[in-house]
Formats: C-alpha cells, structure tokens, sequence
C-alpha cells in the first residue's frame, strides 16, 4: 500500500481570544496526503482551510493558539508538532514550502526580487553566491519569467500581478521541495493569467514530483487542478474523496450546497435602464522617455480610444491580461490619473445627475 508523504491525524487548532476564552478554527481533521497528487482544500471563508495549511507549516503563533496533544502530522517518518523552532526553519522552504494568495505581502518591496530567490536558497543550502545566483536565474527561466537576467534586478513594484506569482513560485520551488502547499494562488489573477499559474503548478510538479496542497474556493479551478478533495465547513471536515466522487455523487449536504451554488447562473433583469455614465474615445499614454530639452521620444499607449456606457442597476465587467488598461480606464474614470505623469488625449466624460460631470482634455 502506498505510504503518504504526509498523515495528519486528530488536528485541532484552539485559538485563545482577548477574553481568555477559546475559538476553534480546526477540529479534529484527519487526511492524507500521497505523493504526486494534488489535494484540494475548498469551503467558504473561515472554514478553517488556510489556517489547516499553516499549521502544516507551524506558522501560527504559539502564543495565541492551542494545539491537544493528540495532534499529529506525520512527515517523512517525523512528527511535525514536536518540532522545536529550529527544526522548523529546516523544513520551511526546503522540504515544505508555501505559495500565498497575495505575492506583495510576502515579497520585500526593498529588495531585488533575484536576491530574495537566492536568500531562500544560501538559507538552506550549503552553496556560494554565485551559484544560488545561477540556480535564480534558472529558476526564473523554469517559472516562464521572460528576460530572467534583466528581470532579477528588478524590484516587486515593477513586476506585473502575474510576475510576481510566479517570483513566489520559483522561491518555492527553490530546493525541490516534496510538499507545495498552495493558497488560493490565483484569486488576485487575471482569467488568462489564472489558467498559466495553475499549468504552471501542475508543470512543477511533474517535474519535481512534489505533492500539492491546493487551497481554494473556485470550485471551477479545483475541478481543473486537483486529485482527491477536502470539504470543510466551520473548522470540520464535512466530506472528501476523489474529484470524480465529490463533484459527481456528493454525499454530505453541505457540499451539495457549495456544487449547487457554483453551478447555479443567475438570469439578468430585462428592463429599460437608464444611462448614468458616458465615456467617449478615452487615450491615455505613458511617456518612458525624454530627450535633454523634456521632449518625450518614447512612450506607450495603456488605453487607446475606450468608448463605454454604464446603466443604472447593471454591472459592466472590465476584463484582460495584467497591464491590458483595465484599472488605467477606471482611474480614469474616476479622475485618479496624475495628468502631470500622463498625456491624455481625446478624452470626454459625461456622468448623468452628478453635478452635470464633464471633462474634456
């Protein structure tokens, strides 16, 4: 019988509130996690899923929480909840490691992206600069970052939405590790991006043979990506089995309830609304470059002759890759662009019953 890579038994997570009483984010889940597979974890928020993950990492603060003792996380025939601090550092980021929902939170916007790659691994592993240099720039190269070279020196802030998840990816990965455990890695991402990050996760791996824990709430993804799943309701374990099972024959009526939902499309109001918003041939474009004089000599167009209308009670969905013009087009329409910084062109505004609202650059 195929021995997992990691056997969580009876885990129960107690947090201490400010009242000295208890709150009880996870009880007594039992799981298994097998070599090569993905595991998706789904339920809605503080259902207990991210807080069961960082526990798997022992990244909770023993100060405001209380573990039973009958906890039990066994990896790779070590039992993780009696792990001191240090011995925990050397499984963090080297045999387990943890991609987070929001890159910038856990990227240093002080630092060069390729030198917190290379920390990762010189922390872990016993190699000279220059080949954790070497090792970064492969791994940028592995993730599908393009110009890995020139891209190392660069700073979070100048990298996309979907570069920087991958930068977090490639930190990951860094030292092969046998457990990628995954937290809703593509809920801030694009749709086209979206779908590159979890071919991406399923290329890894392949490649390096690592089981995933896949942490989510879009059940569209979680049918794409994963293996078996884990349902939790309320810090408990409602229910799991194959994808196959638990999309096709769920058994408990909580996970009805979520497949129902997810498959359920809501029919739109068919009624003469009228128009609160306008906008006409909207341009903005960015100037990168001046010559001595101030003239600029090179620039790019981030929105090109936009024309849109929004009626009242309807919602206009704005959709496209990182840097297509999407939130260009919404700061301009709501007067956020530093027109100092920006050329706009052709550009007229109308905004019904609000004071009568135009602009015309």
């Amino acid at each position: 019988m195929d021995v997992p890579v990691l056997d969580v038994k009876s885990l129960n997570v107690r947090f201490i509130r400010e009242d000295g009483g208890l709150f009880s984010a996870v009880y007594n889940s039992n799981f298994e996690l097998h070599a090569g597979e993905v595991l998706a974890i789904v339920g809605e928020s503080g259902s207990g899923k991210s807080v069961t993950a960082l526990s798997l990492m022992g990244l909770i603060d023993s100060r405001k929480v209380l573990y039973k003792s009958t906890n039990s996380i066994m990896f790779g025939g070590r039992e993780l909840t009696a792990l001191s601090e240090e011995e925990w550092q050397e499984v963090r980021g080297n045999e387990i490691s943890m991609i987070f929902q929001e890159p910038m939170s856990s990227l240093n916007p002080l630092i060069k992206v390729g030198e917190q790659i290379a920390e990762v691994i010189r922390v872990h592993k016993n190699v000279s600069k220059k080949r954790a240099v070497a090792r970064t720039r492969y791994l940028l190269r592995l993730v599908g970052i393009e110009n890995a070279e020139e891209r190392m020196n660069a700073y979070p802030f100048e990298l996309s939405g979907g570069q920087r998840q991958r930068v977090m990816i490639a930190m990951a990965v860094a030292n092969n590790p046998k457990i990628l455990i995954a937290d809703e890695p593509t809920t801030a991402l694009d749709v086209t991006v979206q779908k590159q990050i979890l071919e991406l996760i399923l290329k890894l791996k392949n490649k390096l043979n690592m089981a995933v824990i896949f942490i989510s709430h879009d059940l569209n993804v979680v049918k794409k990506i994963a293996n078996r799943v884990i349902v939790m309701r309320a810090g408990v374990i409602v229910e799991q089995g194959s994808v196959g099972n638990i999309f096709n024959a769920p058994s408990h009526p909580y996970t009805k309830e979520l497949l129902s939902a997810f498959a359920k499309t809501s029919s739109e109001r068919d009624f003469i609304a009228r128009k609160v918003l306008e906008a006409r041939n909207i341009s903005v474009t960015f100037p990168l470059k001046k010559n001595f004089f101030g003239k600029v000599i090179k620039e790019v167009n981030a929105v090109k002759r936009v024309s849109l209308s929004l009626y009242e009670g309807k919602t206009l969905g704005l959709v496209g890759e990182s840097g297509s013009g999407k939130t260009t087009l919404g700061m301009c329409l709501a007067d956020l662009i530093d027109y100092k910084g920006e050329i706009l062109t052709s550009k007229s505004v109308h905004i019904q019953n609000e004071k009568d609202f135009r602009k015309s650059r």
